[in-house]
């Protein structure tokens, strides 16, 4: 996933809130929490005690919203952390992009599903998914490798009713977290999970955690990353390539978002087939040090390549590495659409 959003601390991730509009709402209307407000006190135990977690989450909001720089990304930095650990939440978050709303679940620990909790709508990669819901509507079948917690997937099912979606998740607990997901949303009939690891072929290889136990693994990875600690790597997982995952399931996608953390170039040579032949629109998050050979690549399979600038909202030219991780839009130069 993504990190150019993230803050450089390693902190916890996610949490979040629905339920009735309606109740969201009200809640948020009634509050007028200080800008930083105190710490939620957590005691006693059952369904009451954990409905009033949530309510003082809910109720501290609108603190943090109003101190926000306008204008300014939507940013997972220390703010946003302080927030959300003094007031921690655990239930379902209601996600809007660009008007289409589906929920998320998390207990405090998904970054994705955070964000759209304390930040509100279209608070997550606002350029990268403005772009995906406008491919989406256009797919039959929609590929997201490296599906995280589930919101491309999700949000492709909701702007895409009649699409199918084919989502792969490495990390067995994220995977479990999507999996919930896709069925809180009524969404089993269109998209599908699978437990697997994209890379060149098949092999068996050992999952990296650089964060701890109760967190959700954003940027969890089979490779090493320069800086961070494995925390553990017992996790095993199956890789496979995409050209013989497509076979596999019958699945010829049009539209596909690569998020690998790092592993995107082994990922772009086990696709050879579907970039040659079938040539789906893509979204490849991509490194300082893996861009410039995922767009050689790329290129060389007749795409043309942008970089997307989520603050600016915009696409750019690719010039040189990029700056920092994000994310690139590919399209294949004789696609019609």
């Amino acid at each position: 996933m993504a990190e150019q959003q993230a803050s450089s601390a390693d902190e916890d991730k996610g949490a979040g809130h629905t339920g009735p509009a309606a109740v969201v709402e009200a809640a948020r209307a009634a509050a007028q929490p200080p800008e930083t407000p105190p710490e939620t006190p957590v005691g006693g135990s059952g369904l009451a005690a954990l409905e009033a977690v949530n309510a003082a989450a809910l109720a501290a909001v609108p603190g943090f919203r109003e101190g926000r720089t306008p204008g300014a990304l939507p940013a997972v930095d220390a703010r946003f952390h302080q927030f959300k650990n003094r007031h921690p939440y655990h239930g379902f978050v209601e996600v809007e992009v660009e008007g289409e709303r589906f929920v998320m679940l998390s207990t405090n620990d998904d970054l994705v599903a955070m964000s759209f909790f304390w930040h509100g709508p279209d608070a997550w990669e606002p350029m990268s998914m403005h772009l995906w819901r406008a491919w989406a509507q256009e797919a039959d079948r929609v590929l997201d490798v490296g599906a995280f917690s589930g919101v491309y997937a999700l949000l492709a099912a909701a702007t895409a009713p009649s699409a199918s979606v084919l989502a792969v998740e490495a990390a067995r607990r994220t995977y479990g977290r999507l999996l919930s997901n896709i069925q809180a949303n009524g969404f089993e009939r269109r998209v599908r999970a699978l437990n697997r690891a994209a890379a060149s072929g098949p092999g068996l290889v050992s999952f990296n955690r650089f964060r701890g136990e109760n967190i959700l693994g954003i940027g969890d990875s089979f490779l090493a990353k320069e800086g961070l600690e494995v925390l553990s790597s017992e996790e095993q997982v199956e890789t496979v390539s995409l050209d013989a995952l497509t076979a596999q399931e019958a699945f010829v996608p049009d539209l596909i978002k690569i998020d690998v953390e790092g592993a995107e170039l082994m990922v772009l040579e086990g696709m050879a087939t579907l970039l040659s032949e079938t040539r789906p629109r893509l979204l490849v998050e991509v490194t300082p040090e893996t861009s410039e050979e995922a767009a050689r690549i790329l290129e060389g399979h007749g795409y043309r390549i942008a970089a997307v600038d989520e603050a600016a909202l915009t696409c750019l030219p690719l010039k040189g590495p990029m700056p920092r991780v994000g994310n690139l839009v590919a399209e294949h130069r004789g696609s019609t659409g």
